[in-house]
């Protein structure tokens, strides 16, 4: 079947009168179809425009890049198209089955070309039609001879200077077609004198000038003469010209120009007379460099020198007054303590040029302020913590130090640092660090460190108690710190997590208690083990059985009872305890065998959850809770 591409607009005929196109080089297709031909014959003419054809002598046209389709020729239906095609003039053919030809004739169409566009005054142009499908032609030649012409192919002949538009319009008998080419041909005459040249008058050895010339009507180009050539170099681009002077020659000169074109060359113009003078020797700027904040600034110089010769220091280009004279060696200007770059100039009796090369003086100062040191901003003495920083960018090294002295020991490595903190000191610590360069030490970066103390906490109690008795143990209350014990051997009842607790030993053997403190700094220390010896307290009561301490009522709300039965004589301490040890009211009485009654006043204790504790000597011995409503 038929397909043709021009770029990414392409069409494809299928069986079926099917109509295929493609605006994206075949990435995507939109289709559409006539029902029932065979489309053979495919041609593309541009982006928009297209033909499909093929049985039945039908050829299908879309302008719209295959959007929609229109019928461009129905044939007799007794041939099959198979190839549509185009000359170079636009003449289409088509070719098919049983001898089929087709044939259409091109567009009307209009234009020309010219043998030459641009000619000199009284010079001939000969015009070439160009057009298609003409039949008669009308030519519009403005400042031509003639100005028109109906010949196919007409020649003209221009007198005047100027640019000119030519016009051609042809019919077929039918349609017409006009096509103007603007300002298509130029016709020049012999330039014009120039006028002098404008530039330095006064010049020096081995150096350049520029020259300039205005420009003259019709001219096509410039020559430049230099006189005599020994001077130097010229070297022209229109009108402009630059005069490279000779390394050694001296003396007058003469710069002249002229205007050229096709035509023929106009007259020479005024001379511009100039002399060339001896420039000073050619010698190097010396010295420059850094110098630190502060002090007297670098030494600039020339590496020789002449004498009868001025030699003046500039600083970025400008004049700083700094004039030396030659003296036929090395010359100085002193220290310079001011930033940028330096040239000299040298300055003869008719010739200032600049000296080869430039130094530069910069100004060093001390390291910026690094990055402030990151870290553990929270430790505990006798720990090693690690910080950094990420420095700046004019140190060469860095300094590490750790105040207050006896905070510990810091060892610096570039931006990083170790501190060893001592076991001896607790409380705010600063780490700095600065930047060092050849210019000392710059201001330092600090962070503060709160340093903790590593607690010791000292267990203070019974160490030999009875079995089943309660006993309290402590150690020093810190602020902020939090305590965890841990008992073997017993049981805490009150004060986890402070400094002060109540145990309840067990069975006869042995026993310990630890405790871990942390303080507010998140410094952790435990104790050393408390050994406790747990004895079989015979002999003295048999504690807490069943029936030896009553208390009622329970709950009590003014007054409350309590009854025990004793074993032995002696003094015995009655108290009422909270949930957290502390003793609220008591009692002492000298017991004797057998039953015992006191009563407490209660009216004054808040209710909740209270204890009863009996205790002899040291020995607690009986315990009882109750409610207090």
């Amino acid at each position: 079947m038929g397909v043709d591409f021009v770029d990414d607009f392409g069409v494809v005929g299928g069986e079926d009168g099917k109509r295929y196109s493609t605006t994206d080089g075949g990435n995507s297709w939109s289709n559409s179809a006539t029902g029932y031909e065979n489309l053979y014959g495919a041609h593309v003419f541009n982006s928009d425009s297209a033909y499909l054809g093929g049985t039945d002598e039908n050829i299908y046209k879309t302008l719209d890049s295959g959007s929609s389709w229109e019928t461009e020729y129905n044939g007799s239906g007794s041939s099959q198209i198979y190839k549509i095609k185009y000359t170079n003039n636009q003449t289409g053919f088509v070719c098919g089955s049983q001898g089929l030809i087709l044939r259409k004739d091109p567009p009307l169409s209009a234009d020309f070309t010219a043998d030459v566009t641009t000619v000199c005054t009284g010079g001939t142009v000969n015009f070439t039609d160009l057009s298609i499908a003409a039949t008669s032609w009308s030519w519009t030649f403005d400042g031509g001879t003639p100005s028109t012409s109906t010949d196919q192919n007409p020649s003209v002949v221009y007198n005047t200077p100027g640019e000119y538009d030519v016009t051609l319009t042809v019919s077929n008998g039918t349609d017409t077609k006009t096509e103007t080419k603007l300002n298509y041909i130029t016709v020049l005459e012999t330039p014009g004198q120039a006028d002098a040249p404008t530039g330095e008058e006064e010049v020096c050895t081995s150096n350049s000038y520029s020259y300039t010339v205005s420009e003259v009507p019709y001219a096509q180009d410039y020559e430049w003469e230099l006189d005599p050539a020994d001077a130097g170099t010229i070297t022209s681009e229109g009108t402009s010209a630059l005069l490279e002077t000779d390394d050694t020659w001296t003396g007058d000169f003469t710069l002249r120009v002229r205007a050229t074109n096709m035509c023929g060359d106009g007259a020479w113009s005024d001379y511009l007379y100039g002399t060339v003078s001896l420039s000073p020797s050619d010698f190097n700027v010396t010295g420059g460099g850094e110098f630190c904040d502060g002090g007297d600034g670098v030494e600039v110089g020339l590496d020789g020198s002449e004498t009868d010769v001025d030699y003046e220091l500039y600083l970025d280009d400008e004049p700083t007054g700094n004039i030396v004279a030659g003296t036929g060696s090395e010359i100085s200007f002193g220290l310079q303590d001011i930033d940028g770059d330096y040239t000299v100039y040298a300055s003869s009796a008719s010739c200032t040029v600049e000296m080869s090369g430039q130094v530069s003086v910069v100004t060093l100062y001390p390291p910026e302020q690094p990055g402030t040191p990151t870290g553990p901003d929270t430790v505990c003495n006798n720990e090693t913590s690690d910080y950094e920083s990420d420095g700046s960018d004019d140190a060469d090294s860095y300094v590490w130090t750790l105040s207050p002295d006896g905070a510990g020991t810091i060892t610096g490595n570039g931006l990083t640092a170790t501190v060893e903190w001592s076991s001896d000191f607790s409380g705010t610590a600063t780490v700095s660090i600065a930047g060092v360069n050849d210019c000392g030490e710059g201001d330092p970066a600090t962070m503060d460190v709160e340093v903790g103390a590593i607690p010791s906490p000292v267990i203070t109690g019974e160490d030999e108690v009875c079995d089943n008795s309660s006993e309290d143990y402590s150690t020093t209350d810190n602020d902020g710190s939090n305590y965890t014990w841990d008992v073997t051997g017993g049981t805490i009842t009150y004060g986890q997590g402070t400094s002060a607790i109540t145990v309840l030993w067990g069975e006869p053997g042995t026993g310990s208690i630890t405790v871990t403190e942390e303080s507010a700094q998140g410094c952790t220390g435990i104790s050393e083990e408390f050994s406790v010896i747990i004895d079989n307290c015979t002999g003295i009561w048999e504690k807490n059985k069943e029936g030896q301490l009553v208390i009622f009522p329970n709950p009590a709300q003014n007054v409350l009872n309590v009854e025990f039965r004793a074993e032995v004589s002696g003094d015995v301490q009655v108290s009422v305890i909270n949930l957290t040890g502390q003793k609220l009211l008591q009692k002492e009485l000298d017991a004797a065998n057998g039953k015992q009654s006191l009563r407490f006043d209660i009216s004054g204790l808040q209710q909740g959850l209270y204890i009863i504790k009996i205790q002899s000597g040291n020995e607690v011995v009986l315990t009882r809770q109750f409610v207090k409503r």
